[in-house]
């Protein structure tokens, strides 16, 4: 297993260059450039524009900006100063990375705490009205985009009913530190945490209710049930353990996907995290900040699918890592 590990995370390293250095060209070609907008600034001459782009190198092919940006990596793990910002990329991804894992961290919790009896039940009892019901509800959510669905609960619990907050993380006057600020951060976080978990569902309910219906006609649970077994202990020993199995290996893949599809979540809803942070990055032309992002995302990426292989060790022993 250690062995595994570190041999994985080794394997990153080439992915991780061939992916900066794609990302990094595909920057460069994109037209502007962080200095872009003082063009609208009268005060401030187009010579004087492409003087400070000189002073700070972005005139330089793109091959040398790289190799001045992957070594202050590597060297000093330094990602680059940030231009729109006035300050190193990493600090301004720091001040937003504890608002995107907390929130991706409360949207697993929640998404996994509808999925699971929902599908357990729909499994169960497939073909039954229950199993119908719960139907209707996949397709209606696999239907609906997630900025619409993402608009209407705002409308509706944020601004008619004005049960959770329309913008932000935590209430101004909130003390980092106390229970109250704890408060202000939870329901800051509920409804964007609800609306993505209600979303990401979908595939988690489909496959455990799948899963459930093949053990359901599988052999080891028709010996079982000729030998006199309850159902109810069909089901939790045998049913349930065996269809939740794929469930924990997906833990990793889920979270990485929450961190880096909170673009849309976070935009609509005001939230000061990563995703936002993305967006707001591409759009004033912020690629130094863009690329650490980019860079950050690829590493979780990598980091989930691993995740993902531990836990399924763990949970089912006769599976191992080669």
């Amino acid at each position: 297993m250690h062995k595994t590990i570190i041999r994985r995370l080794l394997i990153m390293i080439p992915q991780l260059f061939a992916i900066s250095v794609l990302m990094f060209a595909i920057a460069y070609n994109i037209p502007g450039d962080a200095l872009t907008g003082l063009t609208e600034n009268p005060a401030i001459t187009y010579e004087r524009i492409q003087e400070m782009r000189y002073e700070l190198g972005l005139l330089d092919p793109w091959p040398m900006q790289y190799g001045r940006w992957i070594s202050g990596i590597v060297l000093r793990g330094d990602f680059g100063f940030s231009i729109t910002h006035s300050r190193p990329a990493i600090e301004v991804i720091g001040e937003r990375a504890s608002n995107t894992f907390q929130l991706a961290l409360l949207t697993t919790v929640l998404t996994y705490a509808i999925a699971l009896p929902l599908g357990i039940i729909a499994g169960r009892y497939n073909d039954k009205f229950i199993d119908r019901v719960i139907g209707v509800y996949t397709y209606l959510a696999m239907a609906m985009p997630t900025i619409v669905f993402a608009l209407i609960n705002l409308l509706i619990f944020g601004f008619r009913l004005q049960w959770f907050p329309i913008r932000g993380s935590v209430y101004i006057n909130a003390v980092p530190g106390t229970f109250d600020f704890f408060l202000s951060r939870m329901h800051h976080m509920i409804l964007p945490a609800i609306t993505a978990a209600l979303l990401a569902t979908i595939g988690i309910i489909q496959y455990l209710r799948g899963e459930i219906i093949r053990y359901k006609s599988s052999d080891f649970v028709t010996t079982a049930r000729s030998k006199g077994v309850p159902e109810r202990k069909l089901y939790t020993r045998h049913i349930f353990r065996n269809a939740l199995i794929p469930m924990a290996s997906n833990i990793g893949f889920i979270i990485v996907g929450l961190l880096a599809g909170a673009i849309f979540i976070e935009t609509i809803f005001s939230f000061p995290g990563m995703g936002r942070l993305f967006l707001d990055s591409i759009t004033l032309r912020d690629f130094t900040t863009a690329n650490a992002l980019i860079m950050l995302f690829a590493a979780l990426t990598a980091i989930g699918a691993l995740l993902s292989d531990i836990i399924l060790t763990i949970v089912d022993p006769r599976i191992r890592i080669k």
